[in-house]
């Protein structure tokens, strides 16, 4: 997160501040709600639909308990989303309503990123919030290790992409927030084909958002910094995750509409899809190609699990099989010698490869290491594998094979934690200048996720 950024997110802050003064200059009782969100990104689709879950259990908790706002009012700051809720003196104790919104807090998975102060005008005539300590609550604990929050906070104790991580996980567990991004009820229907294909799509996107939260990612945008782009940064590609997501869900039953039909047509079916999808995408990111490559992979991926649907109903858990149905229902597209084309009409050699290194790698440490760790080594194996065409294209096929070259010498699955991290940093620093991103080897990553991680 550079200065400029830091300054920003500090004024929204100072503008809160004034915000609250304001609502309390007669007293009364103030409500401001947020998220807690580490990292840069506060503005999302997926954060947005996580603030109106936390803003209408606010309001029905109020109501419940014969408390109406006098006034109300929401705001994106560059801060995040804030909601403020102001009840007159007369009307409510701002302990009571803190004691409440302690319930709201603690009341659900997800309302462990809700964040709600309860404040009053104090005696020198700015406000005060309500702490849980004056309540006799606990602390609020910490989303990796259990922790007290702000121990680990004021320690760093874990890294952006670590947590961000869990937040997301948190939020996609909500089947509320599920069906929102899949615009209808698919993960609670009771047709267990469509559920399987909401919950495959969810899984997609949890493997794609996994996969930009990965850092260091050379080149490519990450939680640190945006790469080798100056047309996006992790926000677009959250927005585009989100927006395309029912795409994924469509893929699925595509594919088991078309499971008794030989592979070699599938393709074609899904190819009007796609084209949707393409258009989502580009409405969601005013223009800007984040995922047209990830529509395609993981397209022809979701139309195999549907088409493996009747053979095993729950998700099928064996990646080869997934993978080498992939290669089929590609069989057929104009041959190429390197790059995508290669990789899925031979089954994606490289994501298997990766997969069972890193299986190999846990087996042998006996533990997983943390998931951003694991994606970092995934993510060097597979540039070390494959000649990426967005390389090729950016700098030519002879820089795009010392790429390969440079990814291989650091032996992602022999290398110790900190080497493999420092590393790749550095080697972000160079293909940042040198206008290098291996595009590709990120789709790729993101499926990779998919079998090992979601």
């Amino acid at each position: 997160m550079n200065t400029e950024h830091i300054f920003k997110i500090l004024e929204a802050k100072e503008k809160r501040a004034e915000k609250q003064k304001e609502f309390l200059k007669d007293g009364g009782t103030l409500i401001c709600f947020t998220l807690n969100i580490p990292g840069p990104v506060k503005l999302s689709e997926l954060y947005r639909l996580l603030f109106v879950m936390g803003k209408r259990r606010i309001r029905e908790v109020l109501l419940e308990n014969g408390l109406v706002p006098e006034k109300e009012d929401s705001e994106e700051t560059y801060a995040g989303y804030e909601y403020y809720a102001f009840i007159s003196e007369k009307e409510a104790d701002a302990r009571k309503v803190k004691s409440l919104m302690v319930g709201v807090e603690n009341g659900s998975k997800e309302g462990r990123l809700f964040d709600i102060d309860v404040l009053f005008k104090g005696e020198d005539g700015y406000p005060e919030k309500i702490s849980r300590k004056g309540l006799s609550e606990p602390e609020r604990t910490c989303l990796i290790c259990g922790m007290p929050a702000f121990t680990c906070l004021r320690a760093a104790r874990h890294k952006v992409p670590e947590v961000l991580k869990r937040v997301v996980d948190i939020i996609l567990d909500s089947e509320e927030i599920r069906n929102e991004i899949l615009k209808n009820s698919a993960i609670g229907s009771r047709d267990e084909a469509i559920a399987f294909a909401g919950l495959t799509a969810i899984k997609v996107l949890r493997s794609l958002l996994y996969e930009v939260m990965t850092t260091p990612k050379p080149g490519l945008v990450d939680a640190e910094n945006n790469g080798a782009h100056k047309d996006m940064d992790i926000t677009t590609f959250f927005d585009s995750a989100v927006a395309i997501t029912p795409y994924f869900r469509d893929c699925v039953l595509k594919g088991i509409e078309l499971s008794d039909s030989p592979a070699e047509i599938v393709l074609p079916a899904l190819r009007p899809l796609g084209l949707k999808a393409e258009e989502k995408m580009y409405s969601a990111t005013d223009g800007v190609n984040t995922h047209k490559g990830a529509i395609f992979s993981f397209g022809v991926i979701c139309a195999s699990c549907g088409m493996l649907y009747k053979e095993n109903p729950a998700f099928p858990d064996d990646p080869e099989k997934v993978l080498e149905l992939s290669g089929m229902i590609c069989s057929q597209m104009e041959n190429g010698s390197e790059g995508i084309r290669r990789e899925v009409m031979n089954g994606y050699p490289s994501v298997r490869n990766a997969c069972e290194k890193l299986i190999r790698f846990r087996n042998m440490n006996g533990i997983a290491e943390d998931l951003n760790t694991e994606g970092v080594r995934l993510l060097c194996d597979i540039m070390s594998q494959t000649l990426d065409s967005n390389i090729v294209r950016r700098v030519g096929k002879e820089r795009a094979e010392a790429v390969r070259a440079e990814a291989s010498a650091i032996e992602p699955f022999k290398a110790s934690r900190d080497d493999v991290l420092s590393e790749m940093t550095r080697l972000d620093r160079q293909y940042m200048e040198e206008n290098i991103s291996p595009g590709g080897a990120a789709d790729l990553l993101a499926m990779s996720y998919f079998f090992t991680a979601c």
